[in-house]
């Protein structure tokens, strides 16, 4: 079995096809989040900053909205992030060694954050021009005077290695009005041009130098606006919000802490979830048996998604909503989980505490359980399927048979070559079937013969001769 043969063999452009699909479905299919819509006002009110962040976001949905104001067009930039990274990667190091910059490309690519991550926020403008800062100061280097690389003293430098500098300073500008995280790729610039390989300082000023009149746009936006950008990110958001009792919620810790039973232990806890959990994981994919790439993409990426979609629907409609028909699983999130652990209370004393953390260690073993039967019937049903084709095909024939011989004008016992020529065809194909599934596998062979059943009524509804029934028949 190899289960990761289908990564080794994926190119660049078919693992971006999937993530762009996987993308697409997320971005379709959720609904769009407080801070999106936040921004969408942004958008229609286009400016040079705003109350908590600088404006770029609100500019990245402005040039959305030009086109649609459906969800994915707004999310198209967040979308594109990801994908123009990858490639940026596989771009920067496959002058190298182009197998592992796909590789890298590609583990990039499908780390679950990058996956998922299909929204236009602050963060996506940050994350996309610092990385185009990032490449273009590598290009930089790249194109800088070999003498200055190996030599003491500072040297000119291409043309070309000026503009990419400019194009990193631009970039890194761009960054730094989408979220002020940018500064510290501007620090770490400084470090290593001013300090580290001061040989490179005029590359290292042509970069800053373009990039300070962003900084300074920002800062007169704070100064014509009471300093709302810098208050909020300086102060407000560092200061406990009114109204919220951290002293209660401190109290319920100390409280759910003393009425934890003495022989509850965290560790046995976490090993049992993570072995039960694993154990179902590996058995399954134990069954997986030299899957293609189209299989992935065709099977478990929907899965994949229908889990992530049933995690944000149990939360939404289960442990969340108070109306629940599942009252205890409510109670257990709301009450403890979200009590005990808040954004303020992040931190935990001990393995104890995990007992608030984790779920209940019935509760892996409910979920098999409960899943066990919808796939028992699904598997029933699909086999079932399969000898309900056959045994409708021979049906509607045997009665059918004095219809078809009116039809081409042939008798009913030249008719009845339809029932001969179905029964040579299943005789020849029932001793095929070993080797067929040596060759192809169970469940290739098993869902290619419910499909073709389903095409084969279209091919002699066709025909207008009887041999040509036969055929299709038999085919």
């Amino acid at each position: 079995m190899n289960t990761t043969g289908w990564l080794s063999r994926l190119t660049l452009l078919q693992a971006l096809t999937l993530a762009l699909l996987v993308k697409l479905v997320i971005a379709a299919l959720l609904p769009m989040t407080g801070d999106e819509a936040y921004f969408v006002l942004w958008g229609r009110h286009l400016d040079y900053g705003y109350y908590d962040h600088p404006p770029m976001a609100g500019w990245m949905t402005w040039l959305m909205l030009q086109f649609s104001e459906h969800p994915v067009v707004v999310r198209l930039p967040g979308i594109a992030t990801e994908l123009l990274i990858a490639l940026g990667l596989y771009a920067q190091w496959q002058r190298i060694d182009a197998e592992k910059a796909r590789l890298a490309a590609l583990l990039f690519l499908f780390s679950p954050l990058s996956l998922i991550f299909a929204f236009t926020l602050t963060d996506t403008g940050c994350m996309l021009f610092a990385a185009a800062s990032s490449f273009a100061a590598a290009q930089a280097l790249r194109h800088a005077s070999p003498a200055t690389l190996v030599a003491r003293h500072s040297a000119g430098h291409s043309a070309q290695s000026y503009g990419w500098a400019v194009l990193a300073g631009l970039a890194l500008g761009l960054a730094f009005l989408s979220k002020y995280f940018a500064v510290f790729l501007g620090l770490a610039y400084l470090i290593y041009f001013f300090a580290i390989n001061r040989r490179l300082w005029r590359l290292g000023l042509t970069l800053v130098l373009v990039a300070i009149p962003f900084g300074l746009l920002n800062l007169y936006w704070n100064l014509t606006h009471c300093w709302s950008n810098l208050l909020f990110n300086l102060v407000n958001r560092n200061r406990g919000e009114a109204g919220i009792q951290w002293s209660m919620l401190s109290a319920f810790r100390d409280d759910y802490r003393k009425n934890t039973p003495s022989w509850y232990r965290g560790e046995m806890h976490l090993a049992f979830t993570l072995l039960f959990t694993g154990s179902v994981i590996w058995y399954c994919a134990a069954h997986i048996d030299a899957a293609s790439w189209v299989e992935w993409v065709a099977v478990v990426v929907p899965m994949f998604l229908f889990g992530n979609w049933a995690e944000w629907a149990g939360h939404r409609w289960l442990l969340h909503s108070p109306k629940s028909w599942l009252k205890p699983a409510y109670k257990r999130h709301v009450n403890t989980h979200h009590q005990f652990f808040s954004h303020k209370t992040l931190d935990y004393h001990g393995q104890q505490d995990w007992r608030a953390l984790l779920f209940p260690p019935f509760a892996p073993v409910l979920f098999v359980v409960a899943a066990l039967p919808p796939a028992l019937l699904l598997g029933t049903l699909s086999l079932s399927l399969a000898t309900f084709m056959n045994v409708l095909d021979s049906s509607i024939a045997n009665v059918s048979i004095p219809a078809i011989a009116g039809d081409m004008g042939v008798s009913p016992a030249q008719g009845t070559w339809v029932i001969t020529s179905f029964g040579v065809a299943n005789a020849i194909a029932l001793p095929l079937t070993g080797w067929l599934t040596q060759r192809f596998g169970q469940v290739r062979l098993f869902a290619l013969c419910v499909l073709l059943p389903a095409t084969q009524p279209r091919l002699t509804n066709t025909c207008c001769a009887v041999p040509l029934i036969f055929k299709g028949v038999i085919t």
